[in-house]
């Protein structure tokens, strides 16, 4: 053999290593894969699950890890050049160590349900943006979510109750987005919690609930003024030049609430999570037994129970 086709044959080699080390062995159920540091996923046998689990301390899973518009280069990619390698997966479940998900790690991914432990404690820039059908994501140890993070997604209701940073427009465009819970720490003293006016801009909140006994109105930005557009400092019009003031959400819009033994409660009834209180799901306080019915209604036939 000569040392010019050795030395092709080396760097064809390579070439062929970095393309698998890319393309991993996603295709391939069960197997581990690398997604950042101290980060591993595997794919459920049917394509459906992918399951993300973290060792070490300082695990994160990597900025663009599964999102199919960047390559292994972080370069944008569109059209046939589209990274295919996680289509079809529809639940994605963090465990172990993962402390943080980086920018726009699954970004314009196609998944549906995220759960993620309390361990989570970052959700990075634009991490889930342009998720069009995540519908579901458990937040409740999350302290920080940065700016445009969930930007374009499906949430129909967000527990906010243990963050204590959000950033601009991070839920810029969330259509479905009906119901907010906002945390006791967001109003300290100094009212220096992080979280930002224009947090809700753009979407189409109906109830956002606040800590009993604080002033949520005017705090929070739900839209700016015809022919103005957020440009990171404020409501801006091209045509005028200048910054109007924007369109806050109205008191109608604020439902005030406590926590109580860890459930919340609104307006004098009990609710065991947040689905439940956007459902309307309450607890009801007392339910009587039978006999107890019975009893109290001196009957010896009884046909419905009440709550009281």
């Amino acid at each position: 053999m000569k040392y010019g086709q050795f030395i092709f044959i080396l760097m064809l080699g390579a070439a062929l290593g970095m393309a698998n080390a890319y393309a991993g062995t996603a295709g391939n159920a069960g197997v581990a894969n690398a997604c950042g540091t101290g980060c591993s996923y595997t794919i459920s046998e049917d394509g459906k699950t992918l399951t993300i689990t973290g060792t070490g301390t300082g695990a994160t899973v990597n900025q663009m890890a599964f999102s199919p518009n960047y390559d292994s280069r972080g370069y944008y990619v569109f059209g046939n050049k589209k990274d295919t390698r996680f289509d079809g997966i529809e639940n994605v479940v963090v465990t172990g160590t993962i402390s943080s998900i980086e920018r726009s790690a699954f970004y314009n991914n196609n998944i549906t349900s995220v759960t993620i432990p309390d361990f989570v404690k970052t959700i990075g820039n634009s991490a889930f943006s342009g998720a069009g059908n995540l519908i579901n994501i458990n937040l409740s140890g999350v302290e920080t979510i940065e700016n445009n993070a969930f930007y374009g997604t499906n949430l129909t209701s967000v527990d906010l109750t243990g963050v204590k940073t959000i950033g601009d427009t991070v839920f810029y465009g969330v259509a479905g987005l009906k119901d907010v819970l906002l945390p006791d720490s967001y109003f300290s003293e100094n009212d220096d919690s992080g979280i930002s006016e224009w947090a809700f801009l753009g979407s189409n909140i109906e109830k956002i609930y606040c800590p009993e006994g604080q002033n949520c109105t005017g705090r929070f930005v739900k839209a700016c003024q015809e022919g103005y557009y957020y440009d990171g400092d404020g409501c801006y019009s091209d045509d005028d030049d200048d910054y109007a003031n924007p369109v806050y959400f109205s008191q109608e819009s604020i439902i005030s609430y406590k926590i109580e033994n860890n459930q919340f409660n609104v307006g004098g009834k009990t609710y065991a999570s947040m689905a439940d209180l956007a459902a309307g799901n309450h607890i009801p306080k007392r339910i009587y037994t039978v006999d107890e019915a019975n009893a109290v209604a001196g009957k010896t036939n009884i046909f419905s129970i009440r709550y009281r």
